[in-house]
């Protein structure tokens, strides 16, 4: 045991990349505004999989910590994001996509781990709006497509823990999968 130990410990300490800025990980910052970490995320997922968009929960990252700039280790990678999660590329209607983006900002200003990180879109929201009814449907724009079209479908790079309805994404579950979860890359993977 001791053996592998050392090994592991070794690998944990290789780098594997750099960083010219500090990398946000503080569940106070992620689960309430858009931070640059959970945006590479977001990013690295949709162009792998060659998608109009990315919504990813931003429960996704564990660390609850800043990451210094400098060099970062494989080590560093594990703790932002220890879990095996896969990533589904889905067919879906701009009026699912706009349910979705309603439920990931349904509990602001808690940190809930449904809050979202996004990528090849933007859009607002007013917290002071019920739930239901806080995004503004003309606020949401697909970049290179323009203003999202509630019947036009999209591709979605996101989770496979998504795509079964969890953290509120039914609307992401009703959607037409285009993934096997068994040919499926994982965000752990993608990022290193």
């Amino acid at each position: 045991v001791h053996k592998y130990d050392k090994i592991f410990k070794e690998k944990m300490e290789a780098p594997i990349g750099y960083t010219f800025t500090d990398l946000e990980t503080r569940f106070a910052k992620i689960r309430t505004s858009e931070e640059n970490l959970t945006n590479l995320v977001a990013d690295i997922m949709r162009i792998w999989y060659d998608t109009d968009v990315t919504l990813l929960n931003t429960g996704t990252v564990r660390s609850d910590c800043v990451f210094s700039k400098g060099v970062l280790k494989y080590g560093d990678i594990s703790k932002m994001l220890p879990f095996v999660d896969y990533v589904m590329k889905v067919e879906i209607t701009g009026e699912l996509l706009y349910q979705a983006l309603e439920n990931s900002v349904s509990r602001y200003p808690k940190y809930e781990g449904r809050f979202p990180a996004v990528s090849g879109m933007k859009f607002a929201f007013d917290p002071k709006k019920p739930p239901g009814q806080r995004v503004d449907k003309k606020s949401i724009i697909i970049e290179n497509r323009g203003p999202i079209r509630m019947d036009e479908k999209y591709l979605l790079a996101t989770k496979y823990y998504l795509t079964l309805g969890r953290d509120g994404y039914d609307s992401i579950a009703q959607s037409r999968i285009l993934t096997e979860q068994i040919v499926a890359d994982d965000i752990t993977s993608m990022v290193r």
